[in-house]
């Protein structure tokens, strides 16, 4: 065995030995691992971990299954050796095994021997050299090894391989001419791919050198004739031989290589190589693009090579470039459509590759070019003239000098392509104009004629398509031009247009000429549409309006101050796109915003054939927006406008009519703006609009194909029926609303639709007719809508669903629609006449189910809500002639809203109490306003009493919205109904003093409810009570008295409690007021058990167990009761006293008609029955276990007769529920009472339970009886049976969600000890609650318990980190959250700081170390007086069941003590710990366990408190003697 030389205290070279030895693991984590850690080792003792790697390798990977590993481990190791430190003997010997391996082995070997080799090179470049050329001259198969150590050298050290130049040029070129002959052929079939791979880094081995060279020793630089004879050589090799290749590879590689050389080589052969060296690479453009892109970067270096040397004239005439320019042009054009990006980035690199190359041309031959491209362009060939114009634009900035002179040439090869159809060259030349704007080249006549071709083509149709379809199936160089659409080459112009508009100052004289006429109105029609998109990318819209306001002088009259005002508004509006987004309806309110500037310019410009000209702009626009339905709608309404102010009828009707038949109605949006622009129009040209809308109707379905689809398929007829009948509704919705007189007739004929959307058009037109009658009634021309409850009925029929249609609606469709019908008849129940009592019953019938509706969507069912809210108040405000009939009406509402109110679902009573407050309040404005003076409603009329009791119910509700809500509906009946006068004879007085007091009162709750919603809800509702009492009458007293029944039997328990209190309030605080005193008592006066014949009452428990409904809510009434009973409290010591306390308790008339009850119901339920059980079987069960405890107490005391007739209850509830073992557990033992065998009793019902039903576990309650299930609880956390184990501390941890501290704290630190015992169980479900229970305690641990319960936190926490990544996930989340919430007991931020990062939460691997670390360094800053405890603690568990547990341990241990400077803690543990590691990593057989040892050993290794051991060698003498000694008998 090694051993340490300088006497360490640890045996750091054994733990190198095994982690070396763990390289050749089976487990790939545990190679990752011990590789990691030898690395960091090898930097710190590089000679010892290279002896143990030499150790293990010497027999090669025959005997070491990863060779690769330790390579790699030997590099870094090389690498960190001082110069003092390297042994020549030792590098050669590696050097040679490196070698060996590198020539037989696989190719990640040889990538990690030639590290390795590139490493002892760094040190001793001669010995390796020495070694690479010792196999140069052996068999071919070592040759490609031997080069790629080559090539990584030269990666690693340029320098100091030019130092080895002279006897690697020799070798080199005899390596490049040999794999040019036939011996090529005996070479080994893996030399090829390897040599092909050699030629590139060879090449870029010698050009990197050189330059290298010449940049570090500038003084150097020129070349010595062995350096120039070896590039020279190189060069003609791979021109004449390797260029030539068949092999597609081989010729790219060698052209690509070719190009990297031109400018390290002579003159004079660049020269004669030009002829065979340009065809060479001019050939590689009829392959694809990436070999496009090599040939140009290299056809790039030649040009400039051989145009731009300083030492000598241009070698290629332009003559002789025509041919490359030739080739070049097309290539321009290479097709960017593909959708793979980087097929689009490698098309972008080579057209960039190109400019240059033509770039370097024109720097040379400025004029020749000139001439060339123009050349091109005039002969029209359409790929030639769209790669020159492209190449024209991106020269014209860099060449303006030279080619200045040539301007009136290259305008007028512009005008002769105005005429150009293909789409390319016509992007290719709107480009080229703007380039030309901007270097002053748009002067004179020739200006105007390129920027009104922009301008024209900022309107270019889509129907213009390229007919030429051979300009993009180019045979030549079977390179595409990108395909481009007429919207892209608007796009272009637009953005043109926009840029020299506000940039160029020479276009302030030429835009005037060109803004006229048509021309100007074409323009103004474009732009106006294209502002649509406020949230258009870079910002579209703000760059139009800037357009528009510099172009405001070159308008008609007038234009110019009004666009000055009205455009920087609107660029306001849209400048934030954040703070734009939101306001919903920002897009509605922007197209506003758009029409309004069109109407107000109209109005300003007061030129009709201006306007004109521009309505037949606006027509022409149609066919630029086919399929772009959001910008048609807006054209649609701007040209509407438009027709608004134009008084040709003729003009107007044909234009219209093209409205219509551009319009896409089969698009929601499309057909509303449609529906908006014939509104428009109507406003002054009704007839006309209607007489187009009667001719569309009267043709739906009546063409000839129409009529011909529609034998053969209903469901043609109705979608185009339907549509058509949608925007014809809309349209006429419109035009009502702008022209309300125009009757429903023609409308009555469009309601008979079934499609969604077309449903929603109809409704909206009805909505806008009802809407235009009530604007006309407004302004003075009423007139009736004489059909309008049968347009009622008809929305209530198009807002349900009809299961005979075909359609697929949505739910989201049918909510819309029903949120729209809501709406609109809203609008018609405000319209005359008043509804009648059979249409207003026939409208909430339909409607108040809504209140019922899901929540979700939210941003669809609340706008509906608020609705049908809206409904209501307009049915309560538009019916009744006076305020007594109003008042009816609105109790008939308020009774049909009460199942909301007093529903069991929290959003439906919000909704219910929210409809009520909303009519109430307008039905105060009402009679506070005087509009019902003449008839108001007396007090009585409101029937108060009924109505009190059924909102101060909800004032206990358990949502804080409904509480806020009812008391504010409590002040809005109060506040009217003290504002109503009352009858001269009304028996009751009222107090008004007292009465404005208390309402006073309970406006300050509403108030403190508005503004802090933290207040006690109980004190809140005591409060109201209070006011509530004070402000009813005496008849009013005794109505809520009356109907008190609903309320007390709420479905939800709070309110039925709150209704109780509030009734016992009342009686006691006005009880005195009431005739009848005498309240009967039945249930308790009577003994039931001696009555003859039994009880009467008996069947009717009989009845509540077998009804359907009421079995559920009677037996909850009836456990709550037992549940209030107070806590039998017996204490022995205090002799007789004693019995009467227990009397005294006990004097509750309650208990035992409630026992009794319960037993009835468990027999004789039926399945009735046992279903209500089964559904509160926790509940039922938790109280009966309870009372079971109670009543031991009385027996204890004498008293037998409660315990018998809860063991009767007990019994006919396990036969309910079909628990026979249970039963037998009572019938054995439920009446013994000796020595507490009640208490063990209950462990064998905990431990039945826990079999039978483990996730039933009875949920107890009552906190009262706290204290003794805690005592039971933990006798049964050291029951010998696991599963009542189990139950105990699942009990356990729901009990603590409530306990109170008086029951919990005489017994916290018991539970604590026993928990951290349960917290090692093998059990998962166990761990993890035993976890989640210690967190639990700790909200315990304060105050005088403190200082105890902090031992045992500090005792838990190492456990508790270990399985911070159990490998169970339930039992990491327990210890995750425990966790969290011990962390104040640390008493400083870091450990809170350190539970709430990512790693902490995290369940990778990487991440749990990352916060052990974290934690580690901790514990050493803040706890460094535990940490001893803390790594006992540790230490036991690398001895634990579960091998993660284990690793976890080693690393924390390892962290601890890597990180602490505690001497003391450092002498006793970091010798064991380090022993241990080595030990497990060398028997455990978890691969898991073996990883975590290796990288703990690294972190223990690599720490400041061990530095002797970076001392410690392996005996090589004796190594290399046993090498040499194996090396003999091996001969």
């Amino acid at each position: 065995m090694a051993t340490s030389s300088s006497g360490n205290s640890v045996p750091a070279s054994e733990a190198v030995q095994v982690l070396v030895s763990a390289l050749a693991d089976e487990s790939l984590s545990v190679r990752v691992a011990s590789m990691a850690s030898l690395k960091d080792i090898a930097a710190l003792n590089p000679p010892l971990v290279l002896d143990c790697c030499y150790a293990v390798s010497r027999g090669g990977r025959r005997r070491f299954g990863n060779m690769a590993g330790i390579f790699q481990v030997m590099s870094v190791g090389v690498q960190a050796l001082e110069a003092g430190e390297v042994d020549s003997v030792f590098m050669s010997k590696l050097a040679k095994l490196a070698t060996t391996e590198m020539i037989s082995s696989k190719a990640h070997w040889q990538r990690a021997a030639s590290g390795l080799l590139v490493s002892i090179g760094s040190h001793l470049p001669d010995l390796m050299m020495e070694e690479v050329f010792v196999h140069f001259s052996g068999p071919s198969s070592a040759l490609p090894a031997m080069v790629q150590i080559l090539a990584d050298y030269a990666s690693a050290d340029v320098l100091k391989i030019c130092q080895f130049k002279l006897n690697l040029l020799p070798t080199l070129i005899q390596l490049k001419r040999c794999s040019s002959l036939q011996g090529l052929k005996a070479c080994s079939p893996e030399f090829y791919p390897s040599l092909g791979m050699f030629e590139i880094p060879n090449d870029q081995f010698s050009q990197m050198a050189v330059r290298q060279y010449i940049l570090e020793f500038p003084s150097k630089s020129s070349f010595d004739g062995d350096v120039m004879s070896f590039l020279n050589s190189a060069f003609e090799l791979l021109l004449r031989v390797w260029a030539t290749s068949r092999d597609l590879k081989v010729h790219t590689s060698s052209v690509e290589a070719l190009g990297q050389m031109v400018g390290l080589i002579s003159r004079t052969q660049l020269k004669a190589a030009l002829p065979k060296l340009v065809p060479t690479i001019l050939e590689l453009y009829k392959r694809e693009k990436e070999i496009a892109y090599l040939a140009t970067c290299s056809l790039y270096n030649v040009l400039y090579s051989s145009l731009m040397s300083e030492s000598g004239p241009p070698m290629l005439d332009f003559e002789d470039l025509t041919v490359i320019l030739s080739t070049l042009l097309p290539v321009v054009c290479v097709n960017n459509e593909s959708k793979d990006r980087s097929d689009f980035s490698m098309g972008l690199k080579t057209y960039n590759e190109v400019q240059r190359c033509f770039l370097a041309v024109g720097i040379v031959y400025p004029e020749d070019l000139f001439v060339f491209l123009m050349n091109k362009c005039r002969l029209k060939e359409e790929p030639l003239t769209f790669g020159a114009l492209c190449v024209l634009k991106h020269l014209l900035p860099r060449l303006s000098e030279a080619w200045h002179s040539k301007r009136p040439s290259l305008v007028e090869a512009a005008k002769l392509l105005l005429d150009e159809q293909n789409l390319g060259v016509r992007k290719a030349l709107s480009e080229l104009i703007v380039v030309m704007a901007s270097h002053c080249y748009l002067v004179g006549p020739s200006g105007e004629l390129f920027v009104e071709y922009l301008v024209r083509h900022c309107a270019v149709s889509d129907l213009e398509r390229d007919d030429a379809e051979s300009f993009n199936q180019h045979r030549r160089t079977e390179v595409k031009i990108g395909s481009v659409s007429p919207s892209e080459l608007r796009t272009i112009c637009e953005k043109g247009l926009l840029l020299i508009t506000i940039t160029i100052p020479e276009m302030e004289m030429i835009i005037p000429r060109i803004y006229t006429g048509a021309v100007a109105t074409e323009i103004f029609a474009r732009l106006v549409v294209l502002l649509h998109n406020p949230l258009a990318r870079e910002q579209l819209a703000s760059q139009i309006l800037a357009v528009l306001y510099n172009l405001a002088p070159l308008f008609p009259k007038n234009i110019n101050l009004f666009w000055q005002d009205e455009i920087p508004k609107m660029k306001a509006y849209i400048s934030d796109p954040e703070d734009l987004k939101q306001d919903l309806s920002y897009q509605e309110a922007w197209d506003d915003m758009i029409i309004n500037f069109l109407a107000e310019s109209l109005d300003v410009i007061q030129d009709i054939d201006w306007v004109i000209s521009l309505g037949n702009a606006f027509t022409r626009q149609y066919e630029l927006y086919t399929s772009d339905d959001e910008h048609s709608a807006l054209l649609h309404r701007c040209l509407g406008m438009l027709l608004q102010k134009v008084n040709d009828r003729a003009f107007v009707r044909e234009r219209i009519g093209w409205m219509y038949k551009q319009a896409n109605i089969a698009n929601p949006t499309n057909r509303l703006g449609l529906a908006k622009a014939m509104g428009l129009v109507a406003a002054s040209h009704l007839d006309t609009v209607l007489e187009k809308l009667k001719d569309i109707l009267d043709n739906v379905g009546q063409s000839i194909i129409e009529r011909f689809l529609s034998l053969f398929s209903d469901s043609f007829r109705s979608v185009e029926s339907d549509d058509i009948h949608a925007a014809l509704a809309l349209m006429y919705g419109y035009a009502a609303r702008y022209a309300p007189s125009t009757g429903t007739n023609m409308l009555s004929r469009l309601l008979h639709v079934r499609h969604p959307t077309a449903k929603q058009a109809v409704i909206t037109a009805i909505d806008l007719l009802g809407r235009a009658v009530i604007n006309a009634a407004e302004s003075g021309a009423s007139f009736p809508l004489k059909r309008r409850d049968q347009l009622l009925d008809y929305i209530l029929t198009l807002m349900g669903r009809d299961e005979n249609d075909d359609w697929s609606e949505s739910s989201l469709e049918l909510l819309h629609t029903q949120s729209l019908a809501l709406s609109a008849c809203t609008t018609l129940v405000s319209v005359e006449p008043k509804l009648t009592i059979e249409t207003r019953n026939h409208v909430l019938k339909a409607t108040l189910g809504f209140f019922a509706l899901p929540n979700d969507p939210i941003d669809v069912v609340n706008p509906l809500i608020d609705n049908l809210i809206s409904l209501l108040c307009a049915i309560l405000l538009t019916s009744g002639e006076d305020g007594r009939s109003r008042a009816e009406q609105l109790l008939h509402i308020l009774r049909q809203v009460d199942r909301y109110v007093a529903s069991s679902v929290d959003y439906q009573r919000k909704r219910g109490c929210l409809a009520v407050y909303e009519m109430l309040a307008r039905f105060r404005m009402l009679c506070v306003s005087g509009h019902s003076a003449y008839v108001l409603p007396t007090r009585e009329a409101l029937s108060l009493g009924d109505r009190v009791i059924v909102y101060l119910a909800r004032c206990a509700d358990t949502n804080s919205e409904v509480r806020k809500l009812s008391a504010q509906i409590l002040d809005q009946i109060f506040s009217t109904s003290l504002s109503l006068p009352r009858p001269a004879n009304a028996s009751s007085v009222v107090d008004l003093e007292s009465s404005y007091s208390a309402l006073s009162s309970l406006e300050d709750v509403i108030e403190i409810l508005r503004s802090d919603a933290s207040i006690d809800p109980s004190e809140v509702f005591n409060r109201i009570v209070s006011s509530v009492c004070v402000l009813l009458t005496k008849d009013e007293l005794v109505a809520t008295l009356h109907g008190c029944t609903a309320a007390i039997c709420d479905k939800v328990k709070q309110s039925a409690e709150g209704a109780i209190q509030a009734v016992n309030d009342f009686v006691t605080k006005r009880g005195a007021e009431l005739n009848e005193t005498d309240v009967s008592r039945d249930m308790a006066t009577k003994d039931i058990t001696r009555l003859r014949g039994g009880w009467p009452m008996q069947d009717a428990f009989y009845a509540f167990s077998q009804h359907a409904v009421l079995s559920q809510l009677f037996l909850e009434h009836v456990i709550s009761i037992l549940n209030q009973t107070p806590m039998v409290k017996v204490e022995p010591e205090k002799g007789e006293n004693s019995s009467n306390s227990v009397d005294n308790k006990m004097d509750n008339e309650f208990v035992r008609p409630a026992v009794f009850a319960l037993t009835a119901f468990f027999r004789g339920g039926g399945k009735v029955g046992k279903k209500a059980v089964e559904q509160s079987y926790s509940y039922v069960l938790a109280e009966l276990i309870i009372q079971f405890g109670s009543c031991h107490r009385l027996a204890s005391t004498g008293q037998l007769e409660p315990l018998q007739a809860l063991l009767a209850a007990f019994q006919a509830f396990c036969e309910c529920v079909g628990d026979l073992e249970m039963g037998k557990i009572l019938a054995r033992d439920g009446e013994n009472n000796e020595n507490e065998r009640w208490i063990s009793v209950i462990g064998e019902l905990a431990g039945s339970i826990s079999i039978k039903r483990p996730k039933e576990i009875p949920s107890l309650h009552i906190l009262q009886y706290t204290a003794q299930v805690l005592s039971v609880i933990l006798a049964l956390l050291d029951d010998m049976d696991e599963s009542v184990q189990l139950t105990a501390v699942s009990c356990l941890l729901m009990i603590l969600e409530s306990a109170p501290s008086d029951a919990v704290e005489p017994i916290l630190l018991n539970l604590s000890v026993r928990l951290r015992n349960l917290q090692i169980s093998m059990n998962v479900k166990m761990r993890t609650d035993a976890f989640a229970a210690f967190g639990a305690l700790s909200s315990y641990g304060v105050g005088a318990q403190r200082e105890a319960f902090l031992e045992q936190v500090h005792a838990a926490l190492p456990r508790l980190v270990l399985h911070l990544h159990d490998d169970n996930q339930t039992v990491r989340q327990a210890c995750r959250n425990t966790l969290k919430r011990i962390a104040p007991f640390f008493e400083t931020h870091e450990f809170s700081v350190l539970f709430s990062m990512q790693a902490f939460n995290s369940d990778h691997r990487g991440d749990y170390e990352d916060f052990i670390r974290n934690l580690a360094k901790q514990l050493s800053e803040h706890l460094s007086s535990r940490v001893s405890t803390y790594m006992a603690s540790i230490i036991q568990a690398f001895d634990a069941p579960w091998p993660i547990i284990q690793a976890n341990a080693m690393y924390l241990a390892c962290s601890i003590l890597s990180l602490s400077d505690d001497q003391h803690i450092l002498a006793i543990y970091y010798t064991q710990v380090f022993g241990m590691l080595v030990g497990k990593m060398s028997r455990s057989a978890d691969a898991v366990v073996r990883a975590t040892c290796s990288s703990a050993l690294g972190l223990l290794l690599k720490s400041s408190n061990s530095v002797s051991w970076r001392e410690a060698r392996l005996d090589r003498v004796d190594s290399i003697r046993r090498d040499q000694g194996s090396d003999s008998s091996r001969r």
